[in-house]
């Protein structure tokens, strides 16, 4: 559902400055405000579908990086230094 509510917005973003610049063109007579609708509303559109992506990306690093964490175990959440020692220890224990 949130996908379809994204690229409703898209739609329009991109529409309705056209569909405006059209009104504004019958109501004044001239014949620009569609063609400058239609490249605020490209722009708009565009800038839109930008920020989907980036937000799309942000979750999926956020996922990649839980999933690394869990299969790295615990010992992920310890800075290296402390997992460098404890495995020099067990490497000391288990040869002694």
């Amino acid at each position: 559902m949130n996908w379809v509510s994204r690229i409703v917005t898209v739609a329009l973003m991109t529409l309705l400055p056209i569909l405006g610049g059209r009104w504004l063109d019958g109501k004044r007579g001239t014949s620009y405000w569609a063609l400058v609708g239609l490249v605020v509303g490209l722009l708009v559109g565009f800038w839109q579908l930008l920020q989907i992506v980036r937000d799309s990306n942000k979750k999926q690093r956020r996922k990649s990086a839980k999933s690394k964490d869990a299969t790295l175990g615990t010992n992920a959440n310890r800075p290296s230094a402390e997992r460098e020692s404890n495995s020099n220890d067990s490497d000391a224990s288990s040869s002694g």
